[in-house]
């Protein structure tokens, strides 16, 4: 692909239009009409046949793909805050109810910190495919780092944004998973197996693990296999 004089290159206005149409294409799931009906390549060290168009549609699913992750965070943690202001307002005897409510924040909790990872596997990925399309298009841009500029304490810092929520998510999993082990350990220690409440407390304990289990075997994307 011949390299244009910079000069002579669509203005920001229409290569942003560009990667908003792209977005709305990706977000409905037409990845080939978002490439403009052309069939993807693999990439290779010589020139990348429809580079442009290639690094148009990984910008705009990189893009996507963020702002998908904090609407992902704003809806589980919906579901954590109602689970954490539920867990204080319950009544102080109520053994059940605190162990049904810290099992399902531990599920939310957990489910939360997988998908964050989640959405930074699929970031990441966007962003080598952007590294190996921009070669052909614009030179090194995203792949060339600049040097940080001292300013002092409230400078910048090369800390990255998603990894410290999930990190975040990983703190509150904790907080839950201390939560509903100590109501556990409660409920285990009362066991009366004459009683169908003992019972239910037993199933209450036993049940989070065991969809945590099948979060983590089940829950994974599935593999893509290349014709």
């Amino acid at each position: 692909l011949a390299r244009q004089p910079y000069g002579v290159r669509q203005p920001i206005a229409n290569m942003i239009g560009g990667l908003s149409a792209a977005a709305r294409k990706l977000r409905d799931g037409l990845y080939n009409e978002a490439l403009g009906g052309t069939t993807v390549v693999a990439e290779s060290n010589g020139p990348v046949p429809n580079a442009e168009k290639r690094l148009e549609v990984a910008l705009a699913a990189r893009s996507l793909e963020i702002g998908l992750f904090w609407q992902r965070a704003l809806f589980f943690w919906g579901f954590i805050a109602a689970a954490f202001v539920a867990y204080a307002a319950a009544p102080e005897k109520s053994q059940l109810l605190f162990l049904l409510i810290s099992g399902f924040g531990v599920v939310c909790s957990f489910s939360w910190t997988l998908a964050n990872r989640g959405s930074k596997y699929w970031q990441e990925n966007w962003e080598q495919k952007v590294e190996a399309a921009e070669d052909a298009v614009t030179g090194p841009l995203f792949k060339k780092q600049e040097a940080r500029q001292n300013k002092g304490w409230f400078g910048g810092r090369r800390f990255s944004v998603s990894r410290l929520a999930i990190g975040v998510s990983d703190y509150v999993f904790l907080v839950w998973l201390v939560l509903f082990t100590v109501q556990s350990v409660k409920a285990v220690a009362a066991f009366d197996a004459h009683t169908m409440r003992a019972w239910c407390l037993l199933a209450l304990c036993a049940l989070p693990p065991l969809y945590l289990t099948l979060l983590l075997t089940q829950a994974g994307s599935s593999k893509r296999r290349l014709p």
